[in-house]
């Protein structure tokens, strides 16, 4: 039997992809903490830091995972019209800055006035794009494209071309951190001024073919007749290539395996076909590990990746009113193990707060029906 039919044989919610959602949300929560919480003079001393934020976060795309995964999710979407879609990517990007805003110019604005933080971070903080912003405007751009019937061939060639443009225009100071953070929506920026908060974390550019790779290989897995035989397939083909790719690149330190890590948030083009298969590793690989998994299991772990967004919000707007009150308490976290098990603990909670957010909308919508 064929590998792939022509007509979609595999349209059912891929189990898989929640669990690669949830377990690279779980592992961005330790990098998030690790990033803002672990004090600088730790975060230099700390194989933990070095190993989670720089060699496993980069090595694996935990970000990257998350968008080719919302691509591939578009295509299994019985909500995918252009104008849902422009619609959504309008929602998710004034929800960036409504992010921006709770999680750090609030508290960084609070820190202020008690005398611990200047009064200019709080508007480089709220400007600052990050990746519900991206999010947006690809939702927005993808729901553009079909909307002027762009085929998926013409769509994958002007995503490609975005990134190879955006492979060479990076890394460029503007002179102004608002300029900066604004640039930074559609091409990589840093700041001099600011090295580590007007970055342009996610530029459309770099990550728009992300996006659309995900939506491609979404529609190309809905035609897949047999998953376990594909699996066995692409699994340690992908591992062939990673560990050929690790070989090569980690120990030189190149690129975005580097200290640098704008390398990263600005990525060229031959990295993300290297996430790619990074990608589908990791998808195969949770496709036989989910195996065993409980109906049980299976439900509460798709529950968390339908919530994924509520959960994103959450997680970070605790995460920022717990830097701040380190700051204004004058804290430094030195244990950056201690610091993981903090991170769980997050995760835990802003996942049911996100599942109790999701049920009071339930309701209000019934109530209004």
């Amino acid at each position: 039997m064929e590998l792939f039919a022509k007509s979609e044989v595999n349209t059912g919610r891929q189990f898989e992809l929640d669990l690669a959602k949830v377990l690279c949300f779980l592992q961005m929560v330790c990098i998030h903490c690790l990033e803002e919480l672990l004090a600088p003079s730790a975060q230099e001393a700390s194989k933990v830091y070095q190993f989670v934020v720089l060699q496993m976060n980069v090595f694996l795309g935990t970000a990257v995972v998350f968008m080719l995964c919302m691509g591939a999710c578009i295509s299994y979407s019985g909500r995918n019209s252009p104008e849902y879609l422009i619609s959504r990517g309008c929602r998710l990007f004034f929800l960036g800055y409504l992010l921006n805003l709770l999680r750090d110019a609030i508290p960084t604005l609070i820190a202020h006035f008690l005398g611990h933080s200047p009064f200019s971070y709080v508007a480089v903080l709220f400007l600052t794009p990050d990746i519900l912003q991206f999010a947006g405007l690809a939702f927005m751009l993808l729901g553009f494209l079909k909307k002027h019937n762009l085929s998926d061939k013409t769509i994958l060639a002007i995503s490609l071309a975005m990134s190879l443009v955006g492979s060479f225009v990076r890394f460029i100071d503007m002179g102004h951190y608002v300029t900066n953070c604004f640039a930074g929506l559609f091409f990589g920026t840093v700041d001099s001024l600011y090295p580590d908060l007007a970055i342009g974390f996610f530029p459309l550019l770099n990550w728009f073919v992300i996006v659309v790779i995900g939506y491609l290989y979404g529609k190309l897995l809905r035609h897949c007749t047999d998953l376990n035989r594909y699996y066995k397939i692409v699994t340690p083909f992908s591992a062939v290539i990673l560990l050929f790719y690790a070989a090569f690149i980690i120990p030189k330190h190149l690129g975005e395996m580097g200290s640098d890590i704008n390398f990263y948030y600005q990525m060229s083009t031959p990295y993300v076909f290297i996430q790619f298969f990074s990608f589908v590793f990791l998808t195969g690989l949770f496709h036989f590990l989910s195996k065993p998994f409980s109906s049980f299991a299976r439900k509460i772990i798709t529950n968390i990746g339908m919530n994924i967004t509520p959960t994103h919000c959450i997680h970070w707007v605790i995460i920022g009113w717990t830097k701040i009150a380190f700051i204004i308490l004058g804290f430094e976290w030195q244990n950056a193990t201690q610091l993981l098990l903090l991170a769980v603990l997050i995760f835990v909670v802003s996942t049911a707060l996100a599942n109790i957010y999701k049920g009071i909308l339930q309701k209000q919508k019934k109530q209004i029906a």
